[in-house]
Order: structure tokens, then C-alpha cells, then sequence
């Protein structure tokens, strides 16, 4: 029996070997091209994100936290990130930054073959995870963006919520553990405070002293979000905000700044008639030197009075999005792969949960998985048809697409 058990370690510590190395290699041969010492590059030339993270991040080294995000429009995570490498790597920072996403993309990988092993044996695990691994997990890994580092700690999330499900019970250390992971991927990407609506659902099912543990939640994670809230939101009349994007970020999602390169996205604002050509009188003018909190709170209200103006077309618009978001309507093959995958996940799960007991294991998972889902599509509804804030979901995705074709489908559980 000892010596059966050793025979399945190395056999794990051989698969982890080889799933590493082979992520690693892919992603290096890939984008072999795209390893240069600037925040862009050739893989995504016309990245704005990554233009403004560099200068921010060079403005901090040189004149402070104040000056590179005093105008509030980005949180600031992964540019102290990047200053990080530029102060220890000089003239490498980029290759450098490069090389630690490529790392924790191919974590994950391992992460999704552990996780696996925890349902499927060693052989199918592996043949999952190689799967996986093929997957576009990794498209961000060369580029100067907050996604790669997104997408490490989501799946930290989903891994600590299997457990806690598998357990039936949330204890404090995962309750901090939540705290942490949401507020890190905030100050990531500040739609991803969003995040704790799901995880709220976990505490609520989980928890024997449910208000109590949603309120610690809620509380903890105030308290880690609160330096850059006071920051953000001092000597300002405007409403509460994470940062004063959001109001440009809800009215590029009416349609109103669309470029017509006959994609799917410039075909539905067409379609629903939401596009700047059909509605000249929303445009939004000489932009250029307004304070960007003012063009915020210019962008909102312009926004809801185009919501209020045509509600049906601006819905009709919004459900497309979603469907471009999660690679339903779209133009691509590889694009359409991975929208079947969301689809067979989103169609077993709402099985599991309509066919189970609504506490047992499984159903729990896919409610979880839902609730993801529906906060995902409502940021797409409301805000951009942008992919990058649906990537995340590809792991439990994947979990549920490869369980919903395993021979126990009768039998789904987490163990």
C-alpha cells in the first residue's frame, strides 16, 4: 500500500513536471516574438492600457504616489507592479514582467490539474489539464496588463471555495483568505470588487452564523479597500467612486465611441441603431481639457439620459454584448471554441442545480459558478462587450464542460 501510494506521488510530481514545462514552452514559442523591453509590443500594438501603466508607473518612481494617481483614473496595483520591476530590473523590467505572468500562468495550470485530481485520477487529470493548457488561458501572459495577475488570483479563489464547499463549513482563515483575494484583484482591476457577490452567496450558504460572517466579509474588506476610497474620494463633490474611469467606461457600453471596422460589436450598435452615425446629437465634444472627474460625472450622466432615451435598443445592445463577451456572437473559430465551452458549462450547471438537492456539494459549486456568470454578463450589459473580464471563468468553465462528458455525469461531486 506504501509503496502504491509513492507510485501515485511520482506519478503527480511527473505530470506537474511535464504540464509546467509545456505551458512554459507554448506560451515561449508563441510569443517569441513579443519579448520586448517596452510596455508594448507587437503582439498588441495599440494597447492604451499598457501606454498609461508604464507612464504611471514611471510618474510614481519619480514624483509619487500622488502625482501618478491623484486624477483617480486608475487604481493602482499593477502600476507600482510595474514600478516594482523597473526599480529592481532597469532596462529588462518589461522581458522581466514578462517572465513572471508566463510563471504564474503556467501555475495555474497546476492548479487546474490539482484540483481535477481531487474528482478524476492521475491520467485524466492530465489529459484535462494538457487540454486545458492549449486553452488561450495564457493570451495575456506578453502583454503589460492586469489580466494575467487577474486570472492567478481567481483561481485561488475558485480553489479556496472548492475546499470550503467540500468541507460544508467556512472558518475564519478562509474568510480572510476571500478578503484578500478580492481586494488585491480590485486594486487589479476595480470591476473585480464585483467579485464578492458570489462569495457572499458561499458565506450565506455555508456559514452557520450567516449575517455575522456577511458582515466580517464586508467589513474586512472596507477596511483593505479604505486607503485608496479615502484617497480617491477626497475633497470631491462627486458621487462614490473606485475611480473615475467608470463613468467613460458606462458610456463607451451605449455604443456611443465605437469603431466601425465591421466586427461584432459595431454590427449590433448598428443593428440596435445605439452607434454615434444614428445618434450624432449624443457625441460628447471638445473633451480635451476638461479635469477627468468632471468628464466622469459628464460621461454618467450623459449615459443614463441615453438609457433613459431608448431603453429597449440600449437593452437589446446590451444583451448582444453579452453574448460577444462570452464568444457566442462572434467572428472568430477560436473565439467560437470557447464559447461552446461556456455554453455546455452553463447548460450542465443550471442541470446540477435544478436536478440536486440546492445545499449538496455539486450544486453549490455551479450556483457559485452562475453567480460568476451573471455578474460578468451584467458588466458586459451594462459596461464594455470586453473578453478580457470573462477569461477568468474558463477554469471552473472547463471543470464543468470536462465533468459534464465524464462517464459519472449521474454522479458529479466534489470530494
Amino acid at each position: 500500500m506504501a509503496s502504491f501510494k509513492v507510485h501515485i506521488s511520482k506519478t503527480a510530481r511527473f505530470h506537474k513536471i511535464i504540464l509546467f514545462t509545456l505551458s512554459v514552452l507554448v506560451q515561449f514559442l508563441y510569443f517569441r516574438d513579443c519579448f520586448s523591453n517596452t510596455a508594448l509590443n507587437q503582439c498588441l500594438p495599440s494597447a492604451v492600457d499598457s501606454f498609461d501603466y508604464e507612464k504611471r508607473a514611471r510618474v510614481f518612481l519619480e514624483f509619487g504616489f500622488r502625482a501618478a494617481f491623484g486624477d483617480a483614473f486608475r487604481v493602482p496595483g499593477y502600476p507600482l507592479l510595474i514600478s516594482f520591476f523597473i526599480a529592481h530590473f532597469g532596462q529588462v523590467a518589461f522581458s522581466a514582467l514578462r517572465i513572471f505572468q508566463i510563471i504564474l500562468t503556467s501555475v495555474t495550470v497546476l492548479l487546474v490539474y490539482r484540483t481535477l485530481n481531487d474528482t478524476f485520477n492521475k491520467s485524466t487529470s492530465f489529459f484535462a489539464s494538457l487540454i486545458f493548457l492549449l486553452m488561450p488561458s495564457w493570451y495575456f501572459s506578453p502583454l503589460i496588463l492586469a489580466e494575467s495577475l487577474s486570472y492567478f488570483l481567481f483561481v485561488l479563489l475558485i480553489i479556496v471555495s472548492i475546499k470550503v464547499i467540500n468541507r460544508r463549513r467556512l472558518e475564519i482563515k478562509e474568510l480572510l483568505i476571500f478578503t484578500l483575494l478580492i481586494s488585491l484583484a480590485t486594486y487589479l482591476k476595480p470591476n473585480h470588487i464585483l467579485w464578492v457577490i458570489p462569495i457572499l452567496f458561499l458565506v450565506l450558504a455555508l456559514s452557520k452564523a450567516r449575517l455575522l460572517a456577511t458582515f466580517a466579509l464586508l467589513a474586512l474588506l472596507g477596511i483593505c479597500l479604505s486607503p485608496w476610497l479615502i484617497f480617491v474620494n477626497r475633497d470631491t463633490s462627486s458621487p462614490f467612486i473606485l475611480t473615475s474611469a467608470s463613468g467613460g467606461n458606462f458610456y463607451v457600453g451605449t455604443g456611443m465611441q465605437l469603431n466601425y471596422d465591421n466586427g461584432p460589436l459595431a454590427k449590433a450598435a448598428i443593428f440596435w441603431k445605439v452607434d454615434p452615425k444614428n445618434n450624432s446629437n449624443d457625441i460628447i465634444h471638445n473633451t480635451s481639457n476638461l479635469d477627468i472627474r468632471l468628464l466622469n460625472d459628464i460621461y454618467s450622466a450623459k449615459a443614463l439620459d441615453i438609457w433613459m432615451e431608448r431603453p429597449l435598443r440600449q437593452m437589446g445592445f446590451g444583451l448582444t454584448k453579452v453574448t460577444i463577451a462570452f464568444s457566442i456572437f462572434t467572428d472568430s473559430l477560436l473565439q467560437l471554441f470557447l464559447g461552446i465551452i461556456f455554453l455546455v458549462s452553463l447548460i450542465f450547471a443550471i442541470y446540477v442545480t435544478m436536478s440536486r438537492n440546492f445545499l449538496s456539494k455539486s450544486s453549490i459549486f455551479c450556483v457559485l459558478y452562475l453567480s460568476f456568470v451573471l455578474v460578468l454578463a451584467f458588466q458586459a450589459f451594462v459596461f464594455q462587450a470586453d473578453r478580457r473580464f470573462v477569461f477568468p471563468i474558463l477554469i471552473p468553465a472547463w471543470l464543468l464542460v470536462f465533468e459534464s462528458f465524464n462517464s459519472r455525469i449521474g454522479q458529479f461531486k466534489l470530494r
